[in-house]
């Protein structure tokens, strides 16, 4: 659970390493292509490694095969605690996070970063649903959150965090009743 409460989904693929034998791209692909559909890449990259920037160099390159190097991303700098100080330091951005996953240095930072990046596509709407829709009602426990919900005779009236694209498409069939916001971080 994130620090504003939301519930993800985290999937793990396999590392993208460079010349991967084919039998094994093969038996990855489903998983590859789950980067497709995510909302948000965690890019994990072993900052002790000398020789990170090839590796991230190979990840892209598979993402751009992938049409998905455009997708929001957060590149995870893991195993500072290797680094000596010494060491140069990747240059800091808002897209960056250092981390060290053995002694839960910065996981805070990351979380925290992860609902924003999540949050920022968010929005808080109140909605109309036909009685027996449980399709609709199984989306929203899918994609988003319910915040209140009271129930009538024949629907049900509803407060809701969905994804905007989802909301652009229920306004079109009148289930949306009231306008919406962007949630706050």
């Amino acid at each position: 659970m994130l620090p504003n409460h939301r519930e993800v989904l985290l999937t793990d693929s396999v590392g993208f390493i460079r010349k991967l034998p084919h039998e094994l791209v093969e038996a990855f692909k489903a998983t590859l292509e789950e980067v497709q559909n995510a909302d948000l890449l965690l890019h994990v990259i072993d900052a002790s490694d000398p020789l990170w920037e090839s590796q991230k160099r190979s990840t892209e390159t598979v993402l751009s095969e992938l049409e998905s190097l455009n997708k929001p991303m957060i590149e995870i700098f893991n195993k500072i605690d290797r680094l000596h100080p010494e060491q140069t330091r990747v240059a800091q951005s808002p897209r960056r996070v250092f981390i060290s996953a053995l002694k839960g240095e910065n996981l805070e930072t990351l979380l925290e970063r992860v609902a924003e990046a999540l949050s920022s596509d968010f929005t808080r709407v109140r909605l109309l649903l036909p009685q027996g829709r449980g399709d609709l009602l199984a989306v929203i426990h899918r994609e988003g959150r319910i915040i209140e919900q009271e129930f009538k005779s024949d629907h049900v009236e509803m407060t809701v965090e969905l994804p905007e694209k989802r909301i652009e498409q229920w306004k079109k069939f009148g289930f949306v009743i009231s306008d919406y916001r962007p949630l706050e971080v």
